[in-house]
């Protein structure tokens, strides 16, 4: 997923890069040389760091809840049984249940409402992974003005224009899992879904 953290989406460059286990080898000691247990993961995610915003620790460390604790793998063969509190960014299904404010702060998606195990997934996942941190916010905040204000020149100027092209390909890279908060990018695109050519780049592979 590019140089981010597959957690946050927040940019690694010049900071430090951990690989993360999602599932901790406290708990899952027999999953800590599969790959498929290692997540890209920045120290805000990874480690308990202070959260301003909710005035506590976030910040995943040892901890994996489960939304029924009784049911707790010991092999691999059984993970599907587990049903992991924690949102998992190698989970297509997770990433669903996120959406975003215009302030940038994450939260359930409109689709989930009612949804009590999603609800507390995400309210969770904000503390345990940072993903409320004000820091991130800021920059989702920006990523929405900046998405709002390419639709707004795009449909400024002429059908012909070969401005459109190059707005068109600025976007689409936004929306790159490579890129940094692609996710919130997606989101915020998605409001402006009424406009055909939008729609025709959410629904590219």
């Amino acid at each position: 997923m590019g140089d981010k953290c597959w957690y946050t989406e927040v940019k690694l460059v010049g900071a430090p890069l951990v690989i993360d286990h999602y599932r901790p080898v406290c708990d899952y000691w027999w999953l800590a040389f599969d790959s498929d247990n290692y997540r890209v993961s920045c120290p805000w995610a990874n480690s308990p760091e202070h959260n301003a915003l909710h005035g506590c620790a976030g910040g995943k460390g040892e901890c994996f809840p489960l939304l029924h604790p009784s049911v707790r793998a010991t092999r691999k063969e059984d993970l599907s049984s587990e049903r992991p509190v924690i949102l998992d960014p190698c989970n297509a299904q997770d990433c669903e249940l996120l959406a975003f404010q215009l302030d940038g702060r994450p939260v359930l998606h409109p689709n989930y409402t009612g949804n009590a195990d999603a609800s507390y997934r995400v309210e969770q996942s904000k503390l345990l992974l940072n993903l409320d941190h004000p820091a991130f916010n800021s920059l989702r905040e920006q990523l929405n003005i900046d998405i709002a204000g390419d639709v707004r020149k795009h449909e400024a100027l002429a059908a012909d224009s070969p401005e459109r092209t190059t707005i068109r390909t600025s976007i689409k890279g936004r929306l790159d899992p490579k890129a940094p908060f692609s996710t919130a990018a997606r989101f915020y695109l998605s409001q402006h879904r009424h406009l055909d050519w939008v729609g025709e780049i959410l629904n590219l592979p």
